[in-house]
């Protein structure tokens, strides 16, 4: 190449004007445009990620946590707000957080298949529930359909004794039976309460379900357990049903004034009814010794002496002071409103998780791609 065209080649480019090298500007009504509508929408979902991943940490914290839930509420959003500022800075957290929130969707999925009554309780036996074959809550709903067919009374009577044989009673001590029972909610049904079993072992180390359905399915449990699963099961029908607090038994009441055919007391840990009042049981624990001690003759096959002694110890539990009556299953159980808000939040938690580290990914990208363009 010889001087001359070097020389013209140079001057040519100094000829041409910087403004030719400059990226042009887009249109003004694409910028306005822009301004409008992407901007106000990428406000929106980071405002709406930001609230979610805040609710999540809120709640999370208070299922498995007694603290405030004041101070839960005023540290949520800026820890929220400070995830999604690391989201947007480390790689490592986003791939890490992605992992986890898949993870627990998956389970949530793998839960679903997974029914609620443990295999081993097919092979289970207790002393305290030789009621005959057990039953599981397709015996409760194939009553519902004969509701019409009987008398209240006699509906009621045979909720209880159906209940007898769903709920084996189970008060295991060790948490691996209580695990293999599931006393304890198992992981892949709900994580959190899974975990709030390690933070808060009462209840959630011996959950139990206040609706009848999920009772009567998972099968096994408590007194407590099979009166909250009748309660339920007959304020769902129409009676006006209240549970009972003894002092360490705990039974069904029915409305005196509302069903007054009705049986007043129902015990569906035992299959028993009582056509007195609970106020006249407790003036005669006689009575009551003579009635579960019958009950126990006839429905149970070995051990009597047990059955004598746990005869006496029931009817000491009506003629204790102190017994309490709750309204329905919900306001015995007391964290009835924790569980609901856990079951929505085993959902919420981990999209919350990969909404955040979807935005954290696109503002890194964004602020990547103007650092280049600004070089």
């Amino acid at each position: 190449m010889s001087p001359s065209s070097t020389n013209t080649a140079y001057a040519s480019r100094r000829s041409t004007p910087e403004s030719d090298y400059q990226e042009q500007p887009a249109s003004a009504e694409y910028a306005v445009s822009y301004g409008r509508h992407g901007r106000f929408l990428k406000l929106v979902v980071q405002f709406t990620a930001v609230l979610l991943l805040a609710f999540a940490i809120f709640a999370t914290a208070n299922v498995l946590t007694p603290w405030s839930r004041k101070v839960l509420l005023a540290m949520a959003l800026p820890v929220a707000w400070s995830a999604i500022s690391l989201l947007r800075r480390f790689a490592v957290l986003r791939y890490a957080f992605t992992g986890i929130a898949i993870c627990l969707l998956s389970l949530n999925l793998y839960g679903l298949t997974q029914p609620l009554r443990s295999e081993e309780l097919i092979n289970y036996r207790d002393l305290q529930s030789h009621h005959g074959p057990q039953l599981d809550c397709a015996a409760l709903e194939a009553l519902s359909k004969q509701q019409d067919s009987l008398d209240r009374r006699e509906f009621a009577i045979n909720a209880a004794r159906i209940v007898s044989r769903i709920i084996v009673f189970s008060l295991p001590r060790n948490r691996p039976e209580l695990a293999r029972l599931h006393h304890i909610v198992p992981p892949e049904k709900n994580y959190l309460l899974w975990l709030a079993s390690w933070t808060r072992p009462h209840p959630f180390s011996r959950m139990e379900y206040f609706e009848w359905r999920r009772g009567a399915a998972r099968g096994v449990g408590a007194c407590s357990q099979a009166a909250m699963v009748l309660c339920n099961y007959l304020n769902s029908h129409g009676f006006d049903c209240d549970v009972v607090g003894l002092e360490g038994h705990v039974v069904t009441r029915l409305n005196p004034e509302t069903d007054p055919a009705a049986p007043l007391v129902l015990d569906p840990d035992q299959g028993i009814a009582f056509d007195r009042p609970l106020e006249s049981l407790q003036r005669q624990p006689e009575l009551v010794r003579r009635r579960y001690f019958n009950n126990a003759h006839t429905n149970a096959t070995e051990r009597h002496a047990y059955w004598n002694q746990h005869a006496e110890q029931l009817a000491e539990a009506y003629s204790s002071e102190g017994n309490r009556v709750y309204d329905d299953a919900r306001e015995y159980f007391g964290y009835a409103t924790l569980v609901d808000q856990s079951r929505r939040l085993k959902w919420i938690f981990p999209l919350s998780l990969l909404l955040a580290c979807g935005l954290g990914r696109n503002s890194s990208h964004h602020n990547s791609t103007a650092a280049v363009d600004s070089t």
